[in-house]
């Protein structure tokens, strides 16, 4: 048995096309996991992926924005979840 009877046998797997933004993707993903799970960590690194990858390329500047977005949404409402529970907790009392 030879490789000539596996054409396929040598090829390797693509690279990520050369459009692609990493930095975006992690951006999106990491905003939209962020809004149910974990928004204290999550948030900003979607807020920081979102940061990069608004500045690298052009094709996924708008999937950048959008995890950037999402991420601050995120993070928004953690704070405030948290000053509300201080709040009921009586940290806050005047």
């Amino acid at each position: 048995m030879s490789l000539d009877q596996y054409p396929h046998a040598e090829q390797s797997t693509p690279a990520a096309p050369p459009g692609s933004n990493t930095a975006a993707i992690v951006a999106l993903t990491s905003g939209i996991v962020a809004l149910f799970i974990i928004p204290i960590l999550l948030g900003p690194v979607a807020i920081i992926a979102g940061a990069v990858g608004c500045g690298e390329g052009k094709r996924s500047k708008g999937v950048a924005v959008a995890g950037l977005l999402i991420g601050i949404v995120a993070s928004v409402i953690c704070l405030a979840n948290m000053v509300a529970a201080f709040q009921a907790m009586g940290v806050y009392s005047r």
